[in-house]
């Protein structure tokens, strides 16, 4: 039997939740012509078997992220109910920002009710991201309950197009690329200036007084002897060549802030930023604390910075060998007895930030790390 749609008189629910009485598909008429395989139905003169029923959102829960890498991730959702009408789409989205929507990055993972896997790709390292589950129907779209998640941290990466660096005695230095800076991964180690000219014995010394130590830790160097005759330097970049190879320079006090703020401003290196720039190994294991250098060592150098404990030398004494890593900065400080004081950056053991704060006598020595120009 033909079913009219013109005689059809329903109750329909108003959204203030009062019953009135209208035609199929009137004004306030949030009820639909199903037909018997669930579809919604435009025209219900054109079926011979239906039903009206109240067409509502469907309901879809979301899965908790997993597989979690660099670039991608794994979640899902469970549409537990359909509300009365054909799920035509189902899936996750995703954003930085808070609740998500299908206007955002989003998978399409078939229809219908039930359990379902998305996978989420093109991410971002070291990002926080915020997922829901959607599924649409007749009606429209609704969404589970957003979960977030964080991705890993991406590997460290040479600097594009300059993978070493070479000083004058051949030595080979490796690169890394942090934020939008890029140093030298290992402490400096020669004993000339890009020139060739020798340093002064008196201007260099060996870590821990232990010449095996050299390739690894690097020299010891007075501030006179890092700048090779230059002038102090606040800007960025500093200018200043020093004692690094061509194409490379002493970092300022400036540039050194730059590396500590990105560093700080990493939510992966949070929130032990000192174990973010030093090397895994060689830190005395005396200390204790979750942001000790030698706590969970394999946690350390998450930017491939790699910073070594050679401590520092002023006189013929050699202190803090595996405890501290200092690094010279091109930049005066004050001046006490008519000595140059030059802040530095030093990373302790036992410390869970970056120091910045601390001046030195420009007579002690120091490691050094070069900047790309």
């Amino acid at each position: 039997m033909w079913l009219c749609a013109l005689c059809i008189s329903v109750q329909a629910q108003t959204d203030k939740g009062v019953s009135s009485t209208g035609q199929l598909g009137s004004s306030g008429d949030t009820r639909s012509f199903v037909d018997e395989k669930g579809h919604i139905v435009a025209n219900p003169r054109l079926m011979r078997v239906g039903k009206i029923i109240d067409v509502t959102l469907p309901a879809v829960t979301t899965s908790a992220a997993g597989s979690i890498t660099t670039t991608t991730a794994v979640s899902g959702g469970n549409v537990t109910a359909d509300g009365g009408a054909v799920i035509t789409a189902r899936g996750v989205c995703w954003s930085t920002n808070h609740y998500p929507t299908i206007a955002d990055n989003h998978t399409t993972d078939g229809t219908g009710t039930g359990e379902y896997t998305s996978t989420l790709t093109g991410l971002q390292g070291c990002t926080h991201y915020y997922v829901r589950a959607y599924a649409t129907n007749s009606l429209g779209t609704s969404y589970g309950a957003e979960e977030f998640f964080t991705t890993e941290v991406a590997e460290p990466t040479t600097c594009p197009g300059v993978a070493t660096v070479t000083d004058y005695e051949g030595h080979v230095y490796n690169t890394v690329q942090i934020g939008e800076q890029c140093w030298m991964r290992e402490n400096l180690y020669t004993t000339h200036y890009p020139n060739g000219s020798s340093i002064a014995t008196s201007n260099l010394q060996v870590p821990n007084h232990n010449d095996a130590l050299i390739p690894t830790f690097g020299y010891l160097y007075q501030w006179s002897a890092v700048l090779n005759g230059a002038t102090s330097s606040e800007a960025n970049p500093s200018g200043v060549q020093g004692i690094c190879p061509n194409g490379w320079h002493v970092p300022s006090y400036a540039e050194l802030t730059q590396l500590v703020n990105y560093v700080k401003g990493v939510p992966c290196y949070n929130p032990c930023t000192n174990k973010a720039l030093v090397s895994q190994e060689d830190w005395n294991t005396t200390a204790t604390g979750s942001c000790v250098a030698s706590v969970n060592p394999e946690l350390n150098n998450k930017t491939g910075f790699s910073l070594k404990p050679a401590g520092h030398t002023y006189g013929a004494y050699n202190e803090n060998f595996g405890i501290q890593a200092f690094l010279w900065s091109c930049t005066q400080g004050k001046i006490e007895n008519g000595l140059p004081y030059v802040p530095y950056m030093v990373v302790e053991n036992n410390i869970s930030t970056i120091d910045l704060t601390r001046e030195v006598a420009s007579s002690q020595y120091l490691s050094v790390r070069c900047i790309l120009d």
